[in-house]
């Protein structure tokens, strides 16, 4: 619940959210978006739809009974447990990323690549992932899964693909000083101690050098109370400071505290409450640190200033505590050993050296810390050099996109103040600073200039990877941080289902007794979803009191509510045994449903089959990958919604569909600096496919492919007619990246598609329009789109496979040739399970026949078409076919010979049908100057055929249905349990395969659907062509010319 909210306005919003409960389950409002700004809150505020208006249509109270939600999402990001790389909190100190809890703030960069600190919101383990070590030129190693993104100059790229040499972002500054109160003494004591200080094996004693630092111990031991004994240490100039081992000393108390004391100097750390101090009591440890095993020296051409340690913990808690002075370090390992007077050489622990680097850094620190013993050195007043404290040399696009909006004179030309247009080299930080300072001199309105101001003004320095060597794979924890989406791992930026959780929760609390099933593939993401997202629903209710009590169980995987309503969180990857046994369910929610079998859906979904009316509903959410993914095949079935934007522009108006299939690629306009939102003077990153001006997803709204179908009165034959409306039974509704606010409206987000887009960062086009646009993507591509199919179907009369059309004569007159053209089917099963056509579609090819003819004006009609479901009948299949031919009375049957296809026309000869019209056909791989050869027939074997090339004649005919010479009747897809004839089209895809010689395309089909009615017209096709001699123009469509195969007869 909001804290900010006053008790008695707490009261009238539980009043009021009541009444509205009521009013929703007396179904007198059409949506329950009002209400949820009044029942749930999320991170303290509200929740509301605002910056996801499409997800309202979600919430309207009439539900259809299936729904899919196809959606982009964001990348995920997971460490590994066992990793030696810490995650940065907000005051420097260190953690090991799987001890992070919600609310823990950790350091993270802005959109102006500044180091802020930022709130945890998520934390989770995950599965074992393949995994890499990564180390960088600063010594920083991190152990990452594969998939973890580090942010390049190009933007964010996965971990494995980066490669030796890339340069990632990282932190020059960055942590917040506090303000806790700790003595000086203590100060003191603590840092020598860390450094120069033994207080195991019976020892608790600081050795040293420095006089002035024996004095600075021996008067803070006397200022809290403890006696020490100063006596040189035998054989060497040092002096043995010892402190009293008694449990009352403070000093030892202290040690105790801080976990120091009984620790080797190896297994040594800078304890919590440093990270707490002020400003001025930061330098005064770090200071009286650097006086042990530090160093500052004056070399010939620069300053050593280091630190030397046997911790490595240490060594990377001093570099964290150095950001927070902005002064850059780098830490090496390095071997340690000594030579005995008699010249054995022994071993010792390896070093880990912080060495500090560029000449800034060396000035900070200098006038940061007074160091005891160790005087200062003077720093050359020149310009940097460092080769290494640059900008990567990719920078160099970006001040030649900027550049070249300027009109060059000699005046204001780069050369007139020592700058190239083009650089060679990576520039340094006051290079690029002079390049800036030009700029906005002479083009300071460019969109991208403060690109180049952020790179210089920002807080981050580019490390090189040094080495990538693949680990194996291990549990991995996954962070997310609030706004940025980011944080420091060691000092490197590191990047980072809400409707589900908000309709499951309201659900509950509005419908007693109601009980609802979530699914997930894996229990990992089950958990997360029950705890991260179903919890804060609750804990945040305006009215939990109302829905839960201390009886009620909010277990992980089970929660109970006052109510007796309940959830059941479950998962189902290898098996769906866990779902089994579980009845009653009002509305079952799977989500990540692309990574789901399906053959575990009938299964899950028979929990709700004892779910009283109207209940008995089912959610789909995931984001697509393949065209034959589970989320694609629920998608092709459902009424499938598009968001649709009008442009203003009045000598436009055009409707933009964000779909990669009209326009949404289009929309996605160019990044801009006057990017944001309406209500500030920005203007969206979308733009109008069609004028290119900006347009406000806002404005828009969904509109559904698949609407009302049942508009007429049908009979009983009219299959299609008789399907129900497909926006009430199965809604479709896909979410792209492109229409989210939080996109269009960011200017560096939107500058980050735009990058995606183009290929940078290594996206590829299948990451691209998984993550991006939300949409399918497989290797190869369709060769017929939907939209093209649809515009095929020109013919008045819709196909009715229970009854063959009835052509009259003077119709029949028009065509001066027909077929029936027969694609046979067969068995096989793939271990699909289910009763809808789809999936038994998926097990078993059928055979399927269609009628076919061709016009004077050499267009083909698709008469009629049906499906046989007896695909291993022959005999029966034969009869069938036979009725057919008899009723349609073509001239040939032309039909696939291959397999069991010699022995069906044999049996079609039996039955009485002219062996002169059956016409065989066999698919194969010709050469390249022939794609049609006549096979003779060969006494005592086979009868005559034809060979045909697979590839190009699917070609031909696809090729001739897209320019309108192939005509269909009315569209007959309906849906997963009527899935026509014509949607056997979109099985076939295109796929190129590289060879030694050159890139073959291959036609293949998607394996989740049928192409058999597709072959059955490629068939026909060519056998009414071939017959004729019309073989169609098609204006260089196609690579080799069909005319050459001639007509007239088959031979």
């Amino acid at each position: 619940m909001p804290t900010d909210v006053s008790p008695a306005r707490a009261r009238e919003d539980r009043s009021r959210a009541l009444e509205l409960i009521k009013r929703l389950n007396a179904s007198r409002m059409e949506t329950v978006e009002p209400v949820l700004p009044l029942l749930f809150a999320l991170n303290g505020k509200p929740y509301r739809l605002d910056d996801h208006f499409p997800f309202k249509a979600l919430f309207r109270t009439r539900v259809p009974r299936k729904r899919v939600l196809k959606t982009a999402r964001q990348v995920s990001k997971t460490c590994r447990v066992s990793g030696a790389q810490r995650v940065i909190l907000a005051d420097g100190r260190r953690v090991p990323g799987h001890e992070l809890r919600v609310g823990d703030r950790v350091l993270a960069m802005d959109d102006r690549k500044r180091i802020v600190s930022s709130r945890v919101i998520d934390t989770v383990r995950t599965d074992p992932k393949p995994s890499l070590r990564i180390m960088t030129r600063t010594g920083v190693v991190m152990d990452l899964a594969e998939t973890h993104p580090l942010l390049k100059l190009a933007g964010w790229t996965r971990a494995g693909e980066l490669k030796v040499g890339d340069r990632v972002a990282a932190a020059r500054r960055g942590g917040e000083f506090g303000d806790e109160a700790v003595s000086r003494d203590r100060i003191v004591l603590t840092a020598y101690m860390l450094g120069d200080g033994s207080c195991c094996n019976g020892n608790l004693n600081i050795t040293t050098e420095c006089a002035a630092v024996v004095d600075e111990i021996d008067e803070s031991a006397r200022s809290i109370g403890e006696d020490v004994t100063i006596r040189p240490k035998d054989g060497t100039s040092a002096v043995k400071v010892e402190f009293s081992r008694r449990a009352a000393s403070p000093f030892v108390r202290w040690l105790g505290e801080d976990g120091t004391y009984g620790k080797h100097a190896w297994e040594k750390s800078i304890p919590a409450w440093v990270y707490r101090l002020s400003r001025n009591d930061a330098a005064l440890f770090v200071s009286r640190l650097w006086a042990t095993d530090g160093m500052i020296k004056a070399n010939a051409t620069r300053p050593d200033i280091s630190y030397s340690s046997t911790s490595r913990d240490l060594a990377y808690d001093v570099k964290s505590l150095l950001l927070k002075f902005g002064i850059p370090t780098t830490v090496s390992q390095k071997e340690a050993g000594y030579k005995k007077p008699d010249g054995t050489y022994v071993r010792c622990r390896d070093a880990y050296i912080v060495r500090i680097e560029t000449r800034d850094g060396w000035r900070r620190f200098l006038a940061a810390f007074d160091v005891p013993g160790k005087p200062p050195v003077d720093i050359r007043d020149v310009e940097e050099r460092n080769n290494r404290d640059t900008i990567p040399k990719e920078v160099g696009g970006l001040i030649k996109e900027i550049g070249s909006s300027i009109r060059w004179k000699h005046s204001n030309s780069l050369l007139s103040v020592g700058l190239r247009r083009t650089i060679e080299y990576a520039p340094t930080y006051g290079k690029l600073q002079r390049y800036v300072d030009h700029f906005r001199e002479h083009c300071g309105g460019h969109p991208r200039l403060r690109e180049l101001e952020d790179l210089v003004d920002g807080d981050l320095l580019w490390d090189e990877i040094e080495s990538i060597e693949p680990i194996e794979a291990g549990e991995c924890w996954d962070v997310t941080v609030e706004g940025c989406h980011n944080y420091l791992l060691d000092g490197v930026v590191s990047h980072n289902s809400t409707y589900i959780a908000c309709s499951t929760t309201l659900t509950s609390a509005r419908i007693p007794h109601s009980k609802q099933l979530i699914v997930t593939p894996l229990f990992e993401q089950v958990r997360r979803f029950s705890v991260n997202y179903v919890q804060p629903f609750i804990d945040e209710s305006l009215i939990k009191p109302l829905i839960v009590d201390t009886t009620c169980n909010q277990s992980v995987l089970q929660r109970t509510f006052i109510n007796k309503s309940l959830q059941i969180f479950s998962y189902a990857y290898l098996s769906s045994n866990r779902v089994r046994g579980i009845g009653g369910v009002y509305w079952t929610k799977i989500d990540e449903f692309q990574d789901m079998d399906a053959v575990h859906v009938p299964i899950i979904v028979e929990t709700m089959s004892a779910a009283p009316k109207p209940w008995g509903l089912l959610d789909m959410a995931g984001t697509p990958k393949g065209f034959e993914n589970p989320i694609q095949v629920a998608w092709e079935n459902s009424s499938q919604a598009e968001w649709v934007v009008k442009c203003r522009e009045a000598a436009c108006g055009h409707w933009n569909f964000c779909s990669a299939e009209f326009d949404l690629l289009k929309m996605i306009g160019p990044a801009h600096r006057g990017i944001g939102p309406r209500s500030r003077g920005g203007v969206p990153g979308t733009v109008c496919a069609r004028c290119q001006k900006p347009i406000d997803p806002r404005d828009g709204t969904w509109l559904h492919r698949f609407r009302n179908l049942s508009g007429e009165k049908a009979d009983a034959d009219d299959r299609e007619a008789l399907i129900e409306d497909r926006r009430h039974m199965f809604q479709g509704f896909h979410i792209p990246q492109v229409i989210m606010p939080m996109h269009y409206e960011d200017p560096i987000a939107w500058a980050t598609l735009n990058g995606k887009m183009r290929g940078l960062n290594n996206t590829s086009p299948a990451v691209f329009h998984n993550e991006i646009l939300g949409e399918s993507y497989d290797m190869g591509s369709k060769l017929l789109t939907l939209q093209e199919l649809k515009d095929a179907c020109v013919l008045p009369w819709k196909n009715r496979q229970s009854k063959i059309l009835d052509l009259p004569q003077h119709k029949r007159d028009d065509y001066r040739l027909t077929v029936l053209a027969a694609d046979w089917g067969g068995g096989g099963g793939d271990g699909v399970m289910g009763n809808t056509e789809a999936t038994r579609r998926r097990r078993i090819s059928f055979t399927t026949l269609a009628w076919m003819g061709i016009r004077t004006d050499g267009l083909i009609d698709v008469l009629w078409g049906i499906r046989l479901l007896t695909p291993n009948d022959h005999a029966r299949e034969a009869m069938d076919a036979k009725r057919c031919i008899d009723e349609t009375r073509p001239k040939y049957f032309p039909h696939d010979f291959s397999g069991a296809g010699a022995l069906r026309e044999t049996l079609l000869m039996q039955a009485g049908v002219n062996p002169d019209m059956l016409k065989g056909f066999v698919y194969g791989a010709l050469a390249t100057d022939k794609w049609y050869q006549p096979v003779p027939g060969v006494e005592g074997d086979k009868r005559p055929h034809v060979r045909i090339d697979r590839t190009y004649s699917l070609t031909l005919t696809i090729q001739a249905i897209k320019a309108g010479k192939i005509r269909f009747f009315q569209f007959d897809h309906g849906g997963e349990n009527d899935m026509g004839l014509l949607h056997d089209f979109l099985a076939l895809t295109e796929e190129k395969v590289e060879t030694n010689r050159s890139d073959v395309y291959l036609i293949r089909r998607l394996t989740a659907f049928s192409d058999d009615f597709a072959h059955a017209v490629n068939l026909g096709a060519i056998a009414l062509w071939k017959a004729t001699g019309a073989w169609p123009d098609l204006g260089g469509l196609v690579k080799r010319s069909p005319s050459s195969v001639g007509g007239g007869r088959f031979d």
